[in-house]
């Protein structure tokens, strides 16, 4: 073995391409604003450690949360009073809006710290990738899973956000190696590992109760293997009867089952209650309560009401399942301009093929290559043979791959490719085969291997720091991804500081052009010192009152707003939504003559009554936003800049508003469309 080939043989380089991710995913969110789920996940980690209360954010377990927040623990942030209604009915948005702009934290600091410690997990998960993969692979094979795991824009883009899913990627991926570990060597330090491992991915997510399935699964394809049992203090007589390894098998699954109930109460503070002492009675869980919870009807419902009764496990967490389960039967859901209540069969697929880059898709094709090209080259019996000693050395893995894939394609919640994380790192490692090539004497097949991963890598760092917007070529590159998904996997409210460094350079902060910001996300404007209208979205921080008209100016529209998948007009635009827009605007023009004329809003008042008129007030500027969004659509309009493909500015003038507000838009009814 020559100098270079040890090289690339090293653990060391595979180490720095891991540090060198972690450098890439934390420089990627360095100017990036908080993202929807963040916000939460902080204030309900910071709650938990300061008020040893549980009610914010419980649907994710409070693994993840408790980690990031460990820095807010140590600096002393300030937290916002308990003594409010907001926190009494446990309203997580409000709450977290507080903490990061309204007691005087510093947001930025709580923010990046925060991803800094969730970046760690790229750092963990890679280093169980390098480990695995070189135990099938060898080095070499064990570089090419690293590398592609290191450079792949999903990892980079969702690595360092403060949210569950890199947290429940790296222990689906722990308990399956620490499971399959001890199902072949029972001792104390397997067991110890795998009930932590098990009880980690119960604490990071609820669909951490997947691996339920998997684990028997990987049991019954270790049954069947007739390899005698290795276990502490036997090591001269290992266990080769069928009734000896399932009774030390049942003996195992007893101890993970109840190391892991007391670690998930350990988590929870051994109370059941979500809420701090001396506050149960006055307070409820967000947004509905248990009522709210419960009200869909199920398996899931069932079971946790047992649960719940019994209190076999605390309340927050309950809650959060029955809470998943509540939410994951119809949502709005966006895929190349269709939308969906309950989802796309082909979401999750699609968004794989066109959010990863062509190169890792190549090298997947090439891994499979390369290992029917093994078999090929054996005589039968050998071929037969290395066959199934393959398919059970990569059993854990392909149990994962298959059980969490067949989950996301039932799936109704397509709210963002960000689900399929806990797939990546199995098909990381499988990818390893690849490395194959690298040892052949078709060596021009490894030079193609190279040349992938070095477009791979090109391809990483052509988006950055830009990681969450990539799309491939195959969807046309980011600047098109608005045409295929929205959301988490593209705009999910992470570029404000873009947008005020963008009208900075331009010169729009002058006051002299009208700027409105149509935003998709939790941060607030102000904060990042942009002076903008703020247009009616998602999360509605528009104070109710006279409805200001639409000026010609700016107007910057986060592209998940633009595609109508949040708004209050769901989709694409309607008959009854143009008809409501119709008759409200003929009552608007009414109320607006009326504003300086008190007897005249009190004979509008009697007509529509104080609350029609004050609904009126909310629903309008809404429908006007909604209607705005569909025409622009509509034209497919050329915005006049591109902000990181995840906000679009347009330049409308006053022509322009009377045709979005007042011309004809194509129509496209409701139930072609919301129920598919």
């Amino acid at each position: 073995m020559n100098r270079l080939e040890r090289f690339f043989k090293s653990p060391y380089l595979a180490g720095f391409l891991l540090l060198a991710a972690y450098a890439m995913a934390l420089f990627g969110v360095a100017h990036k604003s908080v993202t929807f789920d963040e916000i939460g996940h902080l204030a309900g980690g910071y709650g938990i450690w300061l008020k040893d209360d549980y009610r914010l954010v419980p649907d994710n377990g409070n693994l993840s949360q408790r980690w990031a927040a460990l820095p807010s623990l140590w600096r002393n942030d300030r937290f916002p009073s308990t003594n409010q209604d907001e926190w009494h009915v446990s309203n997580v948005y409000n709450i977290a809006d507080q903490l990061f702009f309204q007691v005087g934290n510093d947001a930025d600091a709580l923010l990046y710290s925060g991803r800094a410690m969730m970046a760690l997990l790229i750092v963990a998960t890679g280093a169980i990738i390098y480990v695995w993969s070189r135990s099938l692979f060898g080095a070499v094979g064990a570089l090419v899973s690293v590398a592609l795991f290191a450079f792949c824009p999903t990892i980079l883009a969702h690595g360092p956000l403060v949210a569950s899913d890199m947290m429940v990627s790296f222990f689906f991926l722990a308990a399956m190696g620490a499971l399959w570990r001890v199902l072949h060597r029972v001792d104390g330090w397997n067991v110890a590992l795998s009930a932590a491992a098990l009880a980690g991915l119960f604490l990071s997510k609820i669909s951490g109760v997947l691996i339920i399935p998997m684990g028997l699964m990987l049991l019954l394809v270790r049954l069947r293997n007739p390899e005698p049992l290795a276990v502490q203090g036997m090591e001269k007589h290992p266990v080769r009867r069928m009734s000896a390894k399932l009774l030390i098998f049942g003996g195992v699954i007893l101890a993970q089952v109840i190391v892991v109930w007391l670690l998930i109460w350990a988590a929870f503070g051994f109370r059941y209650s979500a809420f701090a002492t001396g506050t149960y009675g006055i307070d409820r869980l967000f947004p509905g309560g248990w009522e709210y919870a419960l009200a869909k009807p199920g398996f899931v419902s069932d079971v946790v009401g047992w649960l719940r009764i019994g209190q076999w496990f605390p309340e927050s967490y309950l809650f959060g399942a029955a809470m998943v389960s509540r939410m994951s039967g119809a949502r709005q859901s966006f895929l190349n301009g269709e939308f969906s209540l309950v989802g796309f069969k082909n979401f999750f697929p699609y968004a794989f093929s066109v959010k990863e880059t062509i190169p890792f898709l190549i090298v997947l094709v090439l891994a499979v290559v390369a290992f029917i090209w093994a078999i090929r080259r054996k005589s039968s019996a050998e071929a037969r043979a290395y066959f199934l000693g393959r398919l059970y050395a990569t059993a854990p893995l392909s149990i994962l791959v298959f059980f969490y894939g067949a989950f996301s394609l039932t799936s109704n919640l397509n709210i963002g490719h960000r689900h399929l994380l806990p797939l990546y790192a199995p098909l990381f490692i499988f990818a390893g085969a690849a490395g194959a090539w690298f040892t052949q004497r078709t060596r021009w097949v490894g030079a193609v291997v190279a040349v992938l991963l070095a477009w791979h890598v090109a391809e990483s760092v052509a988006v950055s720091p830009n990681y969450l917007t990539y799309f491939n070529e195959f969807a046309g590159g980011p600047a098109n991804g608005y045409r295929h998904l929205v959301d988490s996997s593209l705009d999910w409210g992470q570029d404000l500081p873009a947008l005020k460094d963008w009208l900075h350079e331009k010169g729009y902060e002058d006051g002299k052009t009208p700027v409105y910001l149509l935003y998709f996300g939790m941060a607030r404007p102000e904060y990042y010192k942009i002076q903008a209208t703020q247009l009616p979205g998602f999360t509605d921080r528009v104070p109710i009152g006279p409805v200001p008209p639409l000026l010609p100016g700016l107007y910057a529209v986060s592209v998940t707003h633009l595609q109508g998948v949040y708004l209050y007009c769901y989709g694409p635009w309607s008959s009854r939504y143009e008809q409501a827009y119709q008759a409200q605007s003929a009552i608007m023009k009414e109320i607006q003559a009326a504003e300086k004329n008190p007897e005249a809003m009190r004979q509008l008042e009697a007509r529509y009554s104080a609350q029609g008129v004050q609904k009126l007030l909310v629903e309008f500027p809404r429908l006007r936003v909604a209607r705005l969004c569909a025409w622009l659509r509509t034209q497919d309009r050329k915005p006049l800049a591109n902000i990181n493909h995840s906000i679009f500015v347009y330049q409308l003038s006053a022509e322009d508003l009377r045709a979005a507000l007042s011309g004809p838009i194509p129509l496209v009814e409701p139930a072609q469309v919301l129920l598919q």
